[in-house]
């Protein structure tokens, strides 16, 4: 026996109590992994079913999630989700201005008028995006940059899809 009073063995009933209290939190993650596998579930409605039985489990199984807890994770998810919203909206809405104006027309003009090369024009695009990235909230960013910058790649021979995957990188990195 050590000085702390261990004997080195854990007591055969501790060890089963642990191992079923683990089962729970095992299968959470097999749920949302699992369940997009066969076209079943898209990824949304996994993570839905994820979340009910995370809280079941929660509540139920650890017992260490109440009503007022719940209570309290609903209603902060609704203030965040409404303060996401209103960025989104606000953004739309410039956005439209911008494409209503003809700003995209002038844009396109102007960084062809810059260059022909496609790649030395990618990498203004991808220097642009590394600063509004640093300035703005990458999802505003998105909703308002689209539709300024498609035309430019798109005159440039860029496939919009990879112009996407840059875009989204280059905002993350800038954030």
């Amino acid at each position: 026996m050590s000085e702390h009073g261990c004997t080195g063995r854990f007591p055969t009933k501790n060890s089963l109590l642990v191992k079923c209290s683990f089962v729970p939190g095992r299968h959470f993650s097999h749920l949302a992994r699992d369940a997009t596998r066969p076209p079943s579930m898209t990824p949304t409605e996994s993570a839905a079913v994820a979340v009910f039985y995370a809280v079941l489990a929660g509540a139920f199984v650890f017992r260490r999630l109440s009503l007022k807890d719940i209570y309290e994770c609903l209603l902060n998810t609704g203030i965040i989700t409404s303060m996401i919203m209103l960025i989104v909206g606000a953004a739309r809405i410039f956005s439209d201005l911008l494409v209503s104006e003809a700003s995209p027309q002038a844009i396109v003009s102007g960084m062809i008028g810059i260059t022909n090369d496609p790649i030395l024009l990618l990498l203004l695009v991808n220097l642009l995006l590394l600063i509004v990235g640093c300035l703005m909230d990458t999802t505003a960013a998105i909703i308002i940059l689209t539709p300024v910058l498609l035309p430019v790649v798109m005159k440039a021979g860029v496939d919009p899809k990879l112009f996407g995957i840059i875009m989204c990188i280059n905002l993350v990195v800038g954030m």
